[in-house]
């Protein structure tokens, strides 16, 4: 029979390879020897610098260096790639990764029972400038042997701040009213599967709303790493706060703010056709102003004028009358409604009018709509004419002073809405008066040759079916001798012919003289 021997290791580690004999001896002379090789393997380990679960960031523009330590029995060989592709010192790839010679660690050959241990070794893998096209990604470390394949994976996010893990910018600095603009949102944090929510918080309320696809307007484009948030069409209710949260696969969470101001440009837009309007004289009329601002705490400030003079509320006229307001007299019946408040709001548009129980001729003219808020202003005008009458028009003030040898323009516009008139339109002009508004020759204001003075003349059909003709007479060079009043007018105003109104726009023209400011006289004093 034979015997049987067990040979039992209780704790196994590295002191114990190698062969062991088994001696059975018979005689003094004769020996049976078995041997068995005993192999302890360890387990591979790497042990790289421990990344947030967010990601590992680094500055853009200064070098990176990997640094992996691996330990295993037997000793495994070690590769590195980066987004899937082998890396090798030949700068295949495009980019400028490179290995560095594996160097033994510092951390010693024993473990902590103090028994031997297998070497442990430190692999670096580095890039003298890191760039976010080549060096963003995914770098695996892979150690393997003929008994394990061990894979250690680092995500590496490339941004201009290593404590930037989001960014919301808008791509048009200005968004203006009734304009595409796009929010963008990049994502500096690791992990291939994240999740991009946007929410928006009004400026008007603190209530955080969350943002849909295909909702008012807004369309939700999601890649990898951005989320763009477009919108057709600006709306000043679109001002407001816009968060964009991004959360990974291991519930990384993070967000970032921007505020978006919806830009309004101020303007004023008097409800007309074509730039007129037609009432009936001795009716009662009123006309409306509508101004699209953005929404503040304060509307827009209105003022109207008819024919470069102003037209105030009941109680400024009550003033004005009273000596408590300086004012240039007109006769008009028009005044401001709801003491220049606006009488109809809707978001961003405000309304205002005027109105009068009588229309009269002197209500008649130019008239402009002028809107300030802060330091923006704008305005629009609009012509008033009444039905069946012929209407002359002057863009100037009553009196212009202008001075010697500089030039001046001066705009007139008659129209009129009745076919009978059309020839009266077609043959109206500048006259000239060189004494007074009343007495001496009038005489039509003409092209010469050797003279200063010319006349363009501009013949209008409007759609509304408003016969207009503008007149425009510019003095090139203005001398003493061109002095006097500039009246505008069609013939039928002259003649009087029946049916027709008398109605002129007049300027005077007077030459500017110079002042002569007094200079004192300095003498110099003597020292004795």
């Amino acid at each position: 029979g034979g015997q049987r021997i067990e040979f039992t290791f209780q704790n196994v580690s590295l002191a114990d390879n190698g062969r062991r004999h088994c001696v059975q001896a018979r005689t003094a002379t004769k020996q049976t020897t078995s041997c068995f090789t005993l192999c302890v393997n360890e387990l591979i380990q790497i042990s790289c610098r421990k990344a947030k679960k967010c990601g590992r960031r680094h500055t853009k523009g200064k070098a990176l260096t990997l640094s992996c330590v691996v330990s295993g029995q037997p000793m495994p060989n070690v590769t590195w790639r980066y987004n899937g592709n082998a890396i090798t010192n030949a700068l295949s790839m495009g980019n400028d990764w490179y290995m560095l010679s594996r160097r033994p660690s510092q951390s010693g050959h024993m473990n902590t029972d103090y028994q031997p241990r297998s070497k442990v070794f430190q692999y670096r893998l580095r890039t003298h400038s890191a760039h976010h096209d080549y060096h963003t990604g995914t770098v695996d470390l892979i150690a393997a042997n003929a008994y394990q394949h061990v894979t250690s994976t680092q995500e590496i996010i490339i941004t201009r701040d290593p404590t930037e893990a989001i960014r919301v910018v808008k791509l048009s600095p200005v968004v203006k009213l009734n304009q595409p603009f796009t929010l963008r949102c990049q994502s500096f944090i690791g992990g291939p599967k994240q999740k991009f929510t946007w929410y928006f918080t009004p400026a008007e309320s603190k209530a955080k709303i969350l943002i849909r696809n295909g909702r008012h307007g807004v369309r939700l484009q999601t890649s990898d790493r951005t989320s763009h948030l477009r919108f057709q069409y600006a709306n000043v209710s679109h001002s407001g706060t816009y968060q964009c949260v991004v959360q990974n696969q291991v519930n990384c969470r993070e967000s970032s703010y921007t505020y978006v101001d919806v830009y309004a440009p101020l303007v004023t837009t008097i409800h007309s056709t074509d730039g007129f309007m037609m009432k009936n004289l001795n009716q009662p009329a009123n006309i409306s102003c509508s101004v699209t601002a953005a929404v503040t705490s304060e509307p827009p400030t209105v003022r109207w004028f008819l024919n470069t003079h102003e037209i105030y509320t009941d109680q400024q006229q009550h003033m004005r009358h009273h000596g408590n307001l300086e004012s240039v007299h007109h006769a008009t019946s028009w005044r401001v409604d709801h003491n220049r408040a606006p009488s109809y709001v809707y978001r961003n548009e405000y309304r205002y009018t005027i109105s009068t129980s009588n229309l009269t001729m002197d209500d008649l003219g130019r008239l402009r709509c002028s809107a300030s808020l802060r330091d923006k202003k704008h305005s629009s005008t609009a012509s008033v004419y009444a039905r069946g009458v012929l209407v002359a028009v002057a863009d100037s003030p009553r009196v212009v002073r202008v001075k010697r040898g500089h030039p001046i323009q001066l705009t007139c516009t008659v129209f009129s809405n009745q076919h009978h008139y059309m020839a009266d339109v077609q043959d109206a002009g500048w006259l000239v008066r060189k004494k007074s508004r009343n007495t001496g020759a009038l005489q039509y204001v003409t092209d010469q040759r050797g003279t200063n003075v010319v006349n363009e003349v501009t013949n209008t059909i409007k759609s509304s079916g408003v016969f207009m003709k503008r007149i425009t007479m510019t003095i090139k060079s203005f001398q003493p001798g061109n002095e006097g009043f500039y009246i505008c007018r069609a013939p039928a105003l002259i003649k009087r012919r029946p049916g027709g109104l008398r109605m002129q726009a007049a300027t005077r023209l007077k030459l500017k003289r110079p002042v002569f400011e007094r200079q004192p006289i300095t003498f110099p004093m003597k020292q004795y």
